[in-house]
């Protein structure tokens, strides 16, 4: 929506509590520049829509393609956390709907517009299954230790990450948490989850580090005989 008309101007007008006797004069003013004063409304209201903050989640953890965009081809982690617990902690949470109708801003309803900008997207993306914790970007908010359940490590995850990870979840009173490697199993195209084995990723981690020193050394030899 690139501009309003006379009517839609009236309706924002009369929405937000202007003087009537003041309408004729802001009606001019919008004839002889409606783009100028369409710009500044949907300014305001752009305004609006970023006065608040998205954390976004998603109920699964198994979809390949969830790895491939948001945690570097397997080699970043997937956060797990108890819904429940969260929801107590965020009051407001929707779930995300998915759509093939593009957005479009509706003057005559303008806040639930904005609501429905927040959780909108494409059915391109509904195999995200993305729910969507909303809250004021000037507040702070945080979740209670016992929410995060689970730390997933990707296939590719790097093992001194691991360790280094594994380590901190440890040593902070994360109770509830369960450290999980994920491997693809190649014949289903499908992520499956196993307990980390410490005392292996311990070893893993040394060896990296071995071949990472190797990999360091400069060969100079060459240069003694000339």
């Amino acid at each position: 929506m690139n501009k309003l008309n006379e009517d839609e101007f009236i309706t924002y007008y009369k929405g937000i509590g202007f003087k009537d006797e003041h309408l004729k004069m802001y009606i001019d003013a919008f004839r002889k520049e409606p783009a100028a004063l369409s710009e500044r409304i949907f300014g305001a209201y752009q305004k609006m829509l970023d006065y608040w903050g998205i954390c976004c989640f998603s109920k699964v953890k198994d979809n390949v393609l969830l790895w491939s965009h948001y945690a570097d081809s397997h080699k970043g982690v997937c956060l797990g956390f108890d819904y429940e617990l969260m929801a107590k902690s965020i009051m407001h949470y929707e779930d995300v709907d998915y759509t093939n109708e593009p957005f479009y801003f509706d003057i005559n309803e303008p806040q639930k517009s904005i609501s429905k900008a927040l959780i909108t997207k494409s059915n391109d993306w509904s195999y995200e299954e993305e729910v969507r914790f909303v809250i004021e970007r000037s507040k702070h908010t945080t979740f209670p230790l016992e929410a995060l359940v689970e730390v997933n490590f990707g296939s590719r995850c790097e093992f001194r990450d691991i360790l280094t990870f594994s380590k901190l979840i440890i040593n902070l009173p994360y109770i509830n948490c369960n450290l999980l490697q994920a491997t693809v199993n190649e014949k289903k195209y499908q992520v499956e989850f196993g307990k980390v084995n410490l005392g292996e990723v311990i070893q893993k981690a040394n060896e990296e580090m071995e071949v990472r020193r190797f990999e360091l050394e400069v060969d100079l030899s060459d240069l003694l005989n000339r």
